[in-house]
């Protein structure tokens, strides 16, 4: 276990290891290891509340220690360990599908936005992205909408309890889920021009323009 920023990263050794700073061992002896995994899991949100540190988070022996886990017979924490497997086996599986389905998708969205729909086109055109239908043309993106815009820094000092809901890049994810609302914040927006332009409605597309560059989101309509 990770007991370093991040506090309470889990891996179970699969062979012997020498283990550096930032990481502890823990050996079940009165706990079933698979069992043990999960209760783990479980108490990584209170283990991190529990970290101490000013530059960075960490916890020490004594914590982990007292982290209260919950120990019934030997024979229940294995029939609820291996409930458990079964279901992250069945998570793994469905990762493995999805991802698959991301690729096929990309090269389906390849053929689609540069041959069109399959049997439509019969002749091609050479242009900066490549060869497209020649019935199609190449446009900036400027020049059709009505509004690119990007956001601001400085809002902190709009910081609210209950204002309106700020998304910063840490609100988009690679896994297709928006907003991740894990240390989303509220603000009261200025009204101004910098207010105004910053806001966003249902049906917006954001994109990541630093760090993570390209990380895409539709602002759903319950937003």
């Amino acid at each position: 276990m990770s007991v370093r920023a991040p506090v309470g990263e889990l891996n179970i050794a699969d062979r012997d290891f020498g283990i550096g700073r930032g990481l502890c061992a823990i050996a079940g002896t009165k706990a079933d290891t698979s069992f043990l995994w999960h209760a783990l899991h479980r108490s990584v949100e209170s283990l991190a509340q529990r970290a101490q540190g000013s530059t960075f988070s960490a916890v020490n022996k004594d914590v982990l220690c007292t982290l209260p886990l919950p120990l019934p017979p030997l024979p229940e924490q294995r029939r609820i360990a291996s409930i458990l497997d079964s279901v992250d086996r069945t998570i793994e599986q469905t990762k493995a599908v999805i991802e698959q389905t991301k690729v096929v998708k990309k090269g389906l969205t390849q053929q689609l936005l540069t041959r069109g729909l399959p049997g439509r086109h019969k002749r091609f055109k050479k242009t900066p992205i490549g060869m497209i239908p020649e019935g199609w043309e190449v446009s900036e993106l400027g020049a059709h909408e009505d509004l690119i815009t990007s956001g601001s820094r400085g809002w902190a000092k709009h910081v609210s309890q209950d204002g309106a809901l700020f998304f910063g890049i840490t609100q988009l994810s690679r896994e297709g889920v928006f907003p991740l609302m894990e240390g989303i914040r509220r603000v009261d927006p200025p009204l101004d021009a910098e207010g105004k332009r910053t806001q966003v409605r249902p049906g917006d597309i954001l994109i990541s323009i630093t760090a993570d560059l390209g990380i895409t989101a539709v602002v759903p309509d319950e937003i």
